[in-house]
């Protein structure tokens, strides 16, 4: 077994242009190559300016030796690596590789190498070394501008270069004993393959139409500025610019209007006062407008975008802690903007393209924001297939929480013989007959379904009622409306504390299986101190160091904390879990026929030659809304489109 890692110097940043970018850049050049052969010691070449292969066949036979012998190759981050050594001739493919960052997802452990062998408990002679960073920007990265030389080296910083040697070195050693240290029940066949996907469709990446992005951003460019003028001069020059917080509360606290934040939730809520000074409120409105107008999707996508102008790199396998769901990178895929509910988005990006967008809409930048999916062309000769597991979430809720009306009526509208769930939903909740049902009672069906499934409650309802434009209910009203949610899906509200119940045995019965439901076991391992909950699919859901309804993991911000839970929640990872697994085993099956170039939360998007697009639409919806064999009683349903541009159906 090898274990391997490298360290580079480039222009470009990183951060910003991404590791396909950086890796094909001719001015990034490996400066390190830091190796093991199974447990020996760990060495590392000084590449001094030569040819890798050269340097390594000089100073590392047998490194050279065994990756000739198709050795197992152990990297942390291997995509880097992978396109770094690429790049330089020599092509490791992923089926010699195993990656101790995506081990650490599959366990709900950091990513990060140095959190990791803190999370794992590493001894200090295990552990990264402290001054890596440093080291890092002293000569991975061009000097400061402000500095005399370009750029620093071995020869510059003699003492220092050594230090980096030595934290190369290191690296290898943590690497090694996080992976001996990690148990990989969870990164099985399946996963393995479903990780080998993800980085073909990594690979292969998706075309971008920069003239487009350019346009796109040439618009928000020119409102920022307009946009800056008129805060000045409205406040006659106390606020030079929207990004100045302090000034803009200063200015509204003088006129009278105290404003704890200017988050865009607490600036709204102020908009909605009944009586605020003209100028206050022109201001804010002002205000929320800049900050529409910073398009920072297009500007990664014009960044990241190779030479061939396919943007690569934009998914992460198990980026979304415990769940195993993929996350977004650089440009944030899955966190695409929603276009306005009015917009014609195919109209609307001809008008960009043509330069008379600004003409169109009065406020384009809302426009802007809204049609960053067009951004994504087909190959020429292609069209996109765009194909999305209906309703998924919902299904799977149903399904493991054993709510059989509601799985019955899926099945009766999938067949074609009833209404959709949110009118069945507000049915039962309301005892409404369904044909009594208006357009706006679903509409409030479907917001209780939305809020209700994960145990929300009138925050919840508050968040999905605004977002779908529902006249705000009176909080008794709320209280009503989601009380009758509860009160027609008992299963769904056993299980919130059926999940709590075997959480608390589970950990105060170590090694001894609960399940709840027909479909998920929890068991407590103490001396790993982990808490497992298998899903049907095969693989389980980690919680770390598990107590009272509580648990050690990545939060929102990647930082490694305790974190609490509750039955609502812990049936939210559940869902989305296994909602993630059916996704990625149709993925598997579809890609070995056709090319996924995106997928988008619970939605693949191929790209296909134009005359096939209709049959392979249909066998893609057909593939996604085959349940797998250890679902096959859930009823699945897809539907999609076929499109010029990518967008939002």
């Amino acid at each position: 077994m090898i274990w391997l890692d490298t360290e580079t110097y480039g222009a470009l940043d990183l951060r910003k242009v991404g590791s396909y970018r950086y890796a094909a850049d001719p001015d990034t050049e490996v400066l390190l190559v830091p190796y093991a052969i199974d447990d020996g010691e760990a060495k590392c070449v000084d590449v001094d300016g030569r040819n890798l292969m050269a340097a390594l066949e000089e100073d590392a036979p047998e490194l050279v030796d065994a990756l000739a012998a198709q050795d197992h190759v152990v990297l942390h981050n291997s995509n880097f690596d992978r396109n770094i050594l690429h790049h330089q001739g020599i092509d490791i493919p992923t089926s010699r590789i195993t990656d101790t960052m995506v081990i650490a997802y599959t366990l709900g452990l950091p990513g990060n190498l140095d959190q990791l062998g803190e999370a794992l408990g590493l001894d200090k002679d295990f552990q990264k070394l402290k001054r890596g960073k440093a080291l890092i920007n002293r000569f991975c990265k061009p000097a400061p501008k402000n500095h005399k030389a370009d750029r620093y080296d071995r020869w510059s910083h003699p003492e220092e270069w050594d230090e980096f040697v030595d934290y190369a070195k290191q690296d290898i050693v943590a690497m090694r004993e996080c992976y001996k240290r990690m148990p990989r029940h969870n990164f099985n066949d399946t996963e393995r393959k479903i990780w080998e996907l993800d980085q073909r469709i990594n690979d292969r990446g998706v075309r971008v139409d920069l003239d487009y992005v350019r346009k796109a951003v040439g618009i928000a460019e020119r409102r920022q500025e307009e946009v800056t003028e008129d805060i000045r001069s409205l406040t006659w020059g106390e606020v030079d610019k929207h990004t100045k917080s302090a000034a803009i509360m200063t200015y509204c606290d003088e006129a009278g209007v105290k404003l704890p934040n200017l988050q865009k939730e607490t600036v709204e809520a102020t908009l909605k006062r009944g009586e605020l000074p003209d100028n206050v409120r022109r201001l804010l409105q002002l205000r929320l407008e800049a900050n529409k107008a910073t398009v920072s999707k297009y500007t990664a996508m014009g960044a990241r975008t190779s030479r061939d102008g396919r943007l690569r790199g934009g998914f992460q396998y198990g980026g979304a802690s415990r769940t195993m769901r993929w996350a977004g990178r650089g440009v944030q895929l899955h966190n695409l903007a929603r276009p306005p509910w009015w917009l014609n988005q195919s109209v609307a990006a001809d008008a960009l393209m043509q330069d008379y967008l600004e003409d169109l809409y009065d406020v384009p930048l809302d426009v802007v924001k809204g049609l960053v999916r067009g951004s994504f062309t087909p190959s020429d000769g292609n069209l996109f297939v765009v194909s999305d597991l209906s309703n998924i979430e919902g299904r799977v809720t149903a399904w493991l929480a054993g709510e059989d009306w509601k799985l019955d009526a899926f099945r009766a509208f999938d067949a074609g013989e009833g209404p959709d769930i949110y009118i069945k939903t507000y049915s039962e909740s309301f005892n409404t007959p369904i044909d009594q049902v208006t357009k706006d009672d679903r509409q409030i069906g479907k917001v209780q379904e939305l809020a209700g499934g994960y145990q929300g409650w009138i925050g919840a309802w508050r968040t999905f009622e605004a977002a779908y434009g529902l006249t705000p209910a009176d909080e008794d009203d709320v209280i009503e409306i989601m009380g009758n949610w509860r009160d027609a899906h008992p299963a769904t509200r056993r299980m919130w504390g059926n999940l709590e119940d075997a959480w608390h045995d589970a950990i105060n019965n170590p090694d001894k299986a609960f399940r709840v439901g027909k479909h998920i076991v929890f068991k407590y391992y103490k001396k790993r101190d982990l808490l497992t909950v298998w899903l049907p699919s095969g693989r389980f859901v980690p919680y770390l160091h598990p107590r009272a309804l509580k648990f050690k993991g990545r939060n929102d911000k990647g930082l490694w904390t305790w974190i609490d839970t509750y039955g609502g929640k812990l049936l939210e990872n559940l869902v989305q879990a296994t909602s993630r697994d059916i996704l990625a085993e149709a993925m598997l099956v579809i890609d070995k026929i056709h090319d996924i170039v995106l997928h988008v939360h619970d939605e693949v998007v191929l790209d296909v030659l134009a005359g096939m697009a209709s049959d392979i639409l249909a066998e893609v919806n057909e593939i996604l809304a085959t349940p797998p064999a250890w679902a096959e009683d859930l009823p699945l349903a897809a539907a999609g489109f076929i499109a010029e541009r990518y967008r939002k159906e």
